[in-house]
């Protein structure tokens, strides 16, 4: 398969955030759960200072993009832990805010932005070497069954009767926005919305 580079242009909140939430390895050649609840659980180890997620089927490094938030994510074959652009099944180009966030099957997930919810969840489909799914996400996100569940923002406008905490996070400095619960079924890429919808602060 040739390899592709994929680049994604984002605007995001400028708040600060702890760059590693989701990359440093915590136990040498130990399964770990990353970023997204549900996802596979590796076998972590480090080449070359680089972290190394071993799985079945795919091999994924994030390597810091120095200076800049985020990660460069490429991903190998089985086994392979070597930085190599030019053999690399798939290699993501941070754009500067960029985080490995978990895999399921021939699916990578990467979570990106520079600040608290809302951020930017996208999927990939290793086989295809392609984007599949992108969307804004609020906490909690969670994989269960093949089936992608996370809140979005909405275009409704938070008021009152809709946002009864309103008052109270405006005096915080707060702002509100209504989201509502979806549903990505990774199999069939189909996308729902459920009847659920809820009131969030904003900074």
């Amino acid at each position: 398969m040739r390899k592709r580079m994929i680049t994604k242009n984002l605007t995001l909140c400028p708040a600060l955030l702890l760059a590693a939430l989701f990359l440093t390895p915590r136990a040498e050649g130990k399964a770990q759960q990353l970023g997204l609840k549900g996802a596979e659980k590796p076998k972590t180890s480090t080449a070359e200072t680089i972290p190394c997620y071993s799985y079945k089927n795919y091999s994924i490094l994030a390597r810091s993009s120095g200076d800049s938030v985020g990660s460069d994510i490429l991903v190998n074959k089985a086994g392979n832990c070597r930085w190599d652009e030019q053999t690399a099944l798939l290699f993501l180009k941070n754009s500067g805010a960029d985080y490995f966030f978990g895999l399921h099957g021939k699916f990578l997930f990467v979570d990106s932005g520079t600040g608290p919810s809302p951020r930017l969840i996208t999927v990939y489909n290793l086989q295809k070497s392609t984007a599949v799914y992108s969307a804004r996400y609020s906490e909690p996100i969670a994989l269960k069954k093949g089936i992608l569940r996370h809140w979005s923002p909405t275009s409704t406008k938070a008021d009152e009767k809709n946002c009864p905490a309103l008052k109270i996070w405006a005096k915080d400095g707060l702002g509100a926005a209504i989201e509502e619960e979806r549903t990505v079924e990774l199999a069939t890429l189909k996308q729902s919305k459920t009847v659920r919808t809820r009131c969030s602060a904003r900074q």
